[in-house]
């Protein structure tokens, strides 16, 4: 079975991570508020202190942000995911034989960094 490079299936890959990031908040969200409604039943089983509706709106809104924060995570390494393969997809391009490689500036040299040993 040969195998070859299609740069079109990286592209692919980083469009649909792209997709899955900006539909994961609102995703992550609704488990959230789901999950801590849900949770009132167990509240409300264990415990008589309180009303219903102010713990399930309580577990909502604390299941909400939690999802938000969780969702918001979770976009942020698929998008990453995503600039990494166009990263790869775009040092491809960059070193495929026959090109010529460009440089904007002179060679860079980083500057030095102190001795960081404890002395």
């Amino acid at each position: 079975m040969s195998v070859a490079y299609d740069e079109r299936m990286i592209a692919q890959f980083a469009a649909q991570l792209y997709r899955r990031a900006s539909s994961m908040v609102l995703v992550y969200v609704i488990a959230g508020v789901i999950a801590g409604a849900a949770t009132t039943l167990g509240v409300v089983l264990t415990s008589s202190a309180g009303s219903l509706a102010s713990i399930t709106g309580m577990l909502a809104v604390v299941g909400g942000l939690l999802g938000w924060l969780f969702g918001t995570q979770r976009a942020i390494a698929l998008r990453l995911m995503a600039q990494t393969a166009l990263c790869q997809m775009q040092i491809e391009r960059n070193t495929r034989p026959g090109r010529i490689a460009v440089t904007t500036a002179p060679s860079y040299r980083p500057p030095s960094l102190p001795d960081q040993r404890g002395s």
